[in-house]
């Protein structure tokens, strides 16, 4: 246990608050929880993560949710690969220089593939500077959704989950 960051980049304050009360269900909310609903880009953006860890020694996690608001904007000249591959590497090695896990919220593109990895939204860059992928996989309107899993020092492993709506 320690403190966490959650950049809950998409969320409002209302919508971050409706959703701890019913994820708390009336319990308070966890010591060392800081929600922001803003963020620079990276890399400054991390800069956010670097502060809170300064302030908070015994951090454990940061969350970005989600990378396309914080990801640098890609110029016309930039190679897709290496724009991803860059904002990723920003992210490793941050968690690397803290010894935390930042965990990178993405979503998936639409289109089925064989391999978990191509249903990454953007390109190889993303999942390759990544030390891990999480692919969840789940029906629109259904409870049951399957977790993929793989990385660097991860063993590849597949979970099923169930959503409780009731629960968040």
């Amino acid at each position: 246990p320690g403190p966490v960051l959650y950049l809950a980049l998409e969320d409002t304050p209302r919508r971050l608050q409706s959703r701890l009360r019913m994820i708390l269900q009336g319990a308070p909310a966890p010591e060392g929880l800081e929600l922001e609903v803003q963020c620079e880009r990276f890399p400054d953006g991390l800069d956010r993560v670097r502060r809170f860890h300064a302030e908070h020694p015994t951090m454990r996690l940061a969350v970005v949710d989600v990378l396309a608001r914080v990801r640098p904007v890609k110029g016309d000249r930039d190679n897709a690969y290496d724009a991803d591959y860059t904002a990723m590497s920003h992210v490793k090695d941050l968690a690397d220089e803290l010894g935390i896990c930042i965990l990178v919220v993405h979503h998936t593109r639409k289109a089925a593939s064989d391999d978990f990895l191509d249903d990454v939204s953007g390109t190889q860059g993303i999942a390759g500077g990544a030390d891990g992928v999480l692919v969840l996989k789940r029906s629109r309107g259904k409870a049951d959704a399957t977790l993929k899993v793989t990385g660097r020092d991860i063993e590849e492993a597949e979970h099923a989950l169930s959503f409780d709506p009731s629960r968040g």
